[in-house]
């Protein structure tokens, strides 16, 4: 019989707690915005939040839209197999200077390119992390200047290919 508690998500979140009289925890209200914690806020905007994304796969518990959300509790995951790309349109053309890809299994290995685009049809290479296969936290932000209206993820190959592709959040950041 398990006696700990299990979870299949990531939550990142801040709270403070309360005992009742009785000892215990009285319920917890969560903090998703760090921000009204007064930390420092970032000088980038993510202008992938809650953007159009559209998929070649995807699983109907995890849509695409849950790894533009913001949250750290959804996520996009695909069918099992190779060869999946997740594309977010940004709405119009933007001034784009970092990407950043939050794979579920942060310690497996990738092969996989960042694509950028204007027109959703001719696609250029953000970054092309296809040729040699790497673990997802080394290849988590990639930093390029360029302006776009849409980025594509396109997973070619997985470490675990018993395990589906699946991306907690993909984060496109301007300084503008």
């Amino acid at each position: 019989q398990q006696r700990y508690p299990t979870c299949n998500y990531r939550f990142s979140s801040a709270a403070e707690l309360f005992f009742n009289p009785q000892g215990e925890i009285v319920k917890v209200e969560p903090i998703d915005d760090f921000s009204s914690l007064g930390l420092s806020k970032s000088p980038y905007r993510n202008l992938a939040l809650n953007k159009t994304v559209t998929t070649n796969s995807l699983e109907s518990d995890y849509p695409p839209a849950g790894a533009v959300d913001g949250r750290n509790d959804s996520r996009w995951q695909a069918q099992l197999g190779e060869d999946k790309w997740i594309n977010i349109d940004l709405g119009k053309e933007e001034a784009i200077s970092k990407v950043q890809v939050d794979f579920e299994y942060f310690d497996k290995y990738y092969l996989y390119k960042i694509e950028y685009s204007n027109d959703n049809d001719e696609w250029s290479v953000y970054a092309d992390y296809s040729k040699r296969a790497r673990k997802a936290y080394e290849t988590r932000v990639s930093e390029k200047e360029v302006s776009a209206r849409y980025i594509r993820i396109n997973v070619i190959r997985a470490e675990a290919k018993s395990a589906p592709i699946s991306i907690w959040e993909i984060k496109v950041l301007s300084q503008s």
